[in-house]
Parts: structure tokens; sequence; C-alpha cells
């Protein structure tokens, strides 16, 4: 009996030596500390981590947007970059702004080791839905439809409408959405030039309910001045940009459609921003657009008004 203990004991050393090794040397269990003393960062907007590449040496840095919106970041090395690590960026700068869709992640970077580092790594992460630091936006821009069209929402809307015998949908974040009535395969073009940030137009369904806003087919363009404008409710397979394409001011977006939450066809422009507070906070909000027309004269957008064609 003594021996048979002395041999299980005997057995189990091995075991844990040699188990051990292995979680050593082939990373069996990767955690988000890469290399030393490094760890991923997360909030209510934005998750960074890191994964190791035992067989390389290195590790690879990814970001995942946990919002609803598109998302601008940088991510920098601050500690030993080049003596210790080859760094390939998936973009092609560092200093660069990287663009991740809503609910998406993407990898960032990869690092390989060519040394070891003599001291801990660390890095910065920049992270915005717009690049404006002091709440200057442009915000006069040329009407997204050229057709006939009803405004049936605008930031002048009353939280009451007898004429559409429902509530305000526009409230909260987005109350400075406007909805403009036109038939479906109606052209949407771009209020301003910027980089398409996100497209989704899989969809072909919709219903009144806000269950299906899910289902809303949308393109978002970033501006050059921090704001986003989001077209939302677009035609199947409609949208002619790619996610990442830079497009002009005038030029031919999508087609509008009803897939979403809304019920009838309908095209929801809506321009957010990052509002910066003396206190510096940050606040994600919609900013209320003027229209203007060629002449520069502004084109009211009063819920309930019909806009001329300007074909």
């Amino acid at each position: 009996m003594r021996n048979l203990k002395l041999f299980a004991s005997i057995a189990a050393i091995a075991f844990v030596m040699v188990f051990g090794t292995l979680v050593y040397a082939f990373n069996l269990f990767p955690t988000d500390n890469a290399p030393k003393g490094v760890k991923g960062k997360k909030n209510e907007q934005l998750a960074i981590g890191f994964s190791h590449d035992p067989l390389k040496g290195g590790f690879s840095a990814s970001a995942t947007n946990l919002t609803t919106q598109p998302m601008q970041l940088q991510l920098e090395f601050v500690e030993p970059t080049s003596t210790h690590y080859q760094i390939n960026w998936t973009e092609p700068s560092n200093l660069g702004l990287i663009y991740i869709a809503p609910n998406q992640n993407k990898q960032l970077a990869t690092l390989i080791r060519q040394s070891t580092p003599d001291k801990k790594y660390s890095f910065r992460v920049r992270s915005s839905f717009a690049a404006n630091t002091d709440n200057d936006w442009v915000n006069r821009f040329p009407l997204p439809i050229k057709s006939e069209a009803k405004v049936i929402q605008s930031p002048t809307k009353p939280k009451f409408s007898i004429t559409n015998f429902r509530y305000r949908s526009h409230s909260g974040f987005n109350q400075n959405a406007i909805d403009f009535l036109v038939p479906t395969g109606t052209p949407v073009y771009s209020i301003r030039s910027g980089r398409v940030a996100y497209v989704k137009e899989d969809s072909d369904f919709g219903c009144p309910d806000k269950s299906c806003v899910k289902w809303g087919n949308i393109v978002s363009i970033l501006h050059h001045d921090g704001t986003l404008a989001s077209y939302s409710h677009l035609k199947f397979n409609s949208v002619i940009p790619v996610e990442g394409q830079i497009v002009e001011q005038g030029e031919l977006l999508a087609f509008s459609g009803a897939t979403g939450g809304g019920g009838l066809p309908h095209l929801h422009l809506q321009l957010e921003a990052i509002e910066h507070a003396d206190n510096g906070k940050q606040q994600l909000i919609t900013v209320e657009p003027l229209f203007i027309d060629q002449n520069g004269s502004t084109i009211p957008i009063i819920q309930g008004t019909w806009l001329a064609s300007r074909r």
C-alpha cells in the first residue's frame, strides 16, 4: 500500500510538471495580459483586448465596438516598440484613425517579439464617435433628396401629431432627426463629403414596431468636422459606396425604402456629434441640421410641409 501511494504521488508530480510545461510553452490558457504587466481596457463604448501568439513570440491587439454607432479610435504603443517588437498595423498607420462598425470586433495590430523587453509595456488608446474637440461643426447642407418630399418628423414637431395620429418617435437622443416621406426607390444623396463609416443593406424587412429597428438598412458617413450623418430605412441592397470609401457632397449614396422600424417608406436622417462640456465630460448628441438651396438660402424643415422637387 505504501508503494502504491508513493507511486501515485510521483505520478501526480510528474503530471503537474508536464502539464505546466505545456501551458507555458503553448499558452493553452491565454489571458488578456500581453506581454507582462499589460492588460486590456474596457468601458461602456469600447473594449481593447490582447491575445498571445506563442509561435511568433508576440501578440495581437484588437478592439470591439460595444455601441450601436460607428466608432473611430487611435491606438499608440508607448513603451519599447521597434526595439523589442515588430509592429504590423492593420491600418496604414497607427497615428491614423481606425474605423469600427457597430458591435464589431476588429484586429488593430500584430506584434512580433524581436527581443525581451526590459520593462513593462504600455499603450494609449483614444476613441470617439467624432474627431471634433471644440463643438465647432458645420451644419449647413444641401437636402439629401432632390425629389418632392413631405417632412413627417422634424426637430420642431410637437410630441403628439393629429395628422399622424401617433406620438412622436423622435425623442431623447435622436430628437433632432428628420423623416422625409418619399416613395421606395427615391435616390438619396450625401449632404457632405466624408468617409463611409458603416453600411448595412442586407435586410428586406420592416414593420411599425420598435422591435424591427434592427432590420433597418443604413449608411453612415463620417465628415471631416467630426459629425456623422446616418441615412436609414434604405432599400435592400441599394447602398452604392462601401465602408472606408470617400464620398463627395451631393454624391448618390443609396435608394430609400421601408426597412426597419417605421411602417412606411421614408428616409430617416440624423446628424450626430460628440458634445464637449467645459468640465471635460463628453456626450453623444444629434445636431439639428440647417439645409440650404443653391443660392445659400435656408430651406425651412417644418413637420407637415412639402419640399418641392430640386432636380
